[in-house]
């Protein structure tokens, strides 16, 4: 007998596993999704796990040339401090130290305001009133010639 046999030729119901023709239908779909469950974990979620993983070691690099560009300037830093200049530059800055006579200021920048107004009710007043205004300033301009027409100091 040929050894492939015991392969082919049927197997009693009562030494079946599943003995049942319902239950053996519902094993295929059931054994292919474990399969394919397999397939998933072994093959997709390692992939994207290297995809993922060399798109964090590209926002790696660029960290560390940003941190080696922060060392740079640290670096330079602090050989400037130490000079007897830096150290007293430091020391203006840091802790607002003065000579006598010497008065410190400290000098704000100035912000960044908008420069145009909402079209809603109360700015609508104040932009007719801008407009009207400049276009009194540049008949006055056309005039008399004068370049101080938008003086805020002249009436």
């Amino acid at each position: 007998m040929a050894r492939t046999s015991g392969l082919t030729r049927p197997i009693p119901k009562e030494d079946r596993v599943i003995q049942h023709r319902s239950a053996q239908a519902m094993a295929w779909p059931v054994g292919l999704v474990v399969v394919l469950a397999f397939v998933v974990a072994l093959l997709v979620l390692p992939l994207r796990q290297w995809m993922h993983q060399r798109s964090d070691m590209a926002k790696a690099k660029r960290a560390l040339l940003a941190y080696g560009d922060a060392n740079a300037e640290l670096a330079k830093e602090i050989e400037k401090l130490k000079t007897p200049e830096g150290i007293e530059m430091a020391i203006r800055a840091e802790l607002g130290f003065a000579y006598t006579g010497e008065q410190p200021l400290d000098v704000l920048e100035t912000p960044n305001a908008p420069t145009s107004l909402p079209a809603v009710w109360p700015y609508t007043v104040v932009s007719n009133i801008l407009s009207v205004r400049a276009d009194v300033a540049k008949e006055k301009s056309n005039d008399d010639d004068n370049n101080n027409a938008l003086n805020p100091l002249t009436p």
